[in-house]
């Protein structure tokens, strides 16, 4: 399984006011299940039980960029089709990664 984009330019990632975890000003008020890339592994395996082979961020990143094409045509989360099989890997879109942060 391959991740695109940012879990912070989705519309999961809203703001909750009275939420603030004041040590650590990246994450501010967001409540998210996962923070960065490699947490997605983690998360499916522990909490939705459900393991995954999660590519490694530096490959996933080649990969994006090897079928870029293929990726930038995908609309992103929670759009249809913002999951789709290339090259035998699920690629899921999250945002565009040129999405600007909110």
């Amino acid at each position: 399984m391959v991740i695109v984009g940012d879990l912070n330019n989705t519309s999961l990632a809203v703001r909750r006011p009275g939420f603030y975890h004041s040590s650590d000003p990246v994450i501010e008020n967001r409540m998210l299940g996962t923070t960065y890339y490699n947490a997605y592994e983690n998360y499916f395996k522990y909490i939705l039980a459900y393991p995954i082979h999660l590519v490694h961020q530096i490959a996933a990143k080649e990969f994006a960029e090897r079928n870029a094409a293929k990726v930038m045509d995908m609309p992103a989360f929670p759009k249809d089709g913002c999951c789709r099989l290339i090259e035998d890997t699920l690629v899921v879109k999250l945002s565009d990664p040129s999405a600007p942060s909110e």
